[in-house]
């Protein structure tokens, strides 16, 4: 003898109520999503892509400026990076 389905399972539901268990969850995925917005590179794993050789690129004096501090503090000691030790308590 066959098993009666379970109430409430997929095959019992039409499409409209699937959509709608669907879009309950990703609205809970929405609710606990973060966005990092605070991206920084690490020098290590920094590669040099190639433009195209028909591409003219002119850098800003902001924007070199702005690279040459940030590669200038990667490169410092912790000691010169920080004013006090970063150690987790």
């Amino acid at each position: 003898m066959a098993k009666p389905e379970a109430q409430g399972s997929r095959r019992q539901m039409d499409q409209v109520q699937i959509n709608s268990i669907f879009r309950e969850h990703v609205k809970k995925e929405k609710h606990h999503a973060v966005l990092n917005e605070n991206f920084d590179f690490n020098p290590k794993y920094l590669f040099a892509v190639t433009e195209k050789p028909t591409k003219v690129f002119k850098a800003d004096d902001e924007d070199l400026d702005y690279l040459k501090t940030k590669l200038g503090t990667l490169a410092q000691m912790p000691k010169q990076k920080f004013m006090y030790p970063m150690t987790a308590a």
